[in-house]
């Protein structure tokens, strides 16, 4: 991904945009206020908490604005893809909110040779919490039930049973629910978050032994064999190679 422009607009008044076919992508986030784009003829009404994606090529046009907003100009590979519908509604989490806060400090500064660098790694994970959350609006309350219940129980054994008592649901049907939605079995996804908050842990040079008691496997050596299983490295080696 190559960003070539970032802007942080705080209500300054800035002129209307004729129609114009975009030879970059874009994607402009509303953090207070209201504009009006006009993509491939259609009217997009932003509103605050609302973001659109223009994709190169893209016949464009915006009423003047006053409103807080942030947009990226950016290019991509030929093998990236980012998956966002043009208008994306109430899409600014806490998350993004972060990750927004991350790039104006980064751009307030304006003293490091690799700003750009250091906002396109930010973008592209602003775009890919966007797909994230994006996706989580599709899923069923089941769905969401369950994914809350792993993410708030992350340090102790997670079963088809243990889901089924939290949900009062059958475990059978919690089961077929959350694979059909998500592609994933309940078990593999508790497994992935599990192994999501190692990384973090390690990070932070938590004992090995005690990330996994803290994440409810039965030992030190099945949380190993587990998490060399989906990393491809185990805990010691991961640490070392990545946080020398």
């Amino acid at each position: 991904m190559n960003l070539f422009f970032f802007r942080h607009n705080t209500f300054g008044s800035v002129a209307a945009l004729d129609a114009a076919h975009v030879n970059f992508n874009e994607l402009t986030l509303i953090l207070n206020g209201n504009v009006n784009y006009y993509v491939n003829g259609k009217t997009i009404p932003l509103k605050k908490g609302d973001a659109v994606f223009l994709r190169s090529g893209s016949l464009r046009a915006r009423d003047a604005v006053s409103a807080d907003y942030i947009s990226f100009n950016f290019d991509t590979e030929d093998n990236e893809t980012v998956d966002l519908p043009t208008h994306i509604r109430d899409c600014i989490t806490t998350e993004i909110k972060l990750l927004l806060s991350a790039c104006d400090e980064i751009h307030k500064k304006n003293i490091r040779t690799d700003e750009f660098d250091s906002l396109g790694y930010i973008l592209s994970c602003i775009i890919k919490q966007l797909a994230v959350n994006e996706k989580m609006q599709s899923f069923s309350p089941l769905t969401l039930l369950i994914k809350d219940y792993i993410q708030n129980n992350i340090d102790k054994r997670i079963t088809l049973e243990s889901v089924g008592k939290e949900t009062n649901f059958s475990p059978v049907y919690c089961s077929e629910i959350f694979k059909k939605e998500t592609g994933e079995s309940i078990v593999s996804y508790a497994i992935n978050e599990k192994i999501q908050e190692a990384k973090r842990l390690l990070l932070e040079d938590v004992p090995l032994n005690e990330i996994a008691e803290n994440l409810g496997f039965e030992n030190y050596n099945y949380f190993s064999r587990i998490f060399k299983k989906r990393v491809s490295y185990s805990p010691l080696q991961y640490k070392t190679t990545f946080f020398r």
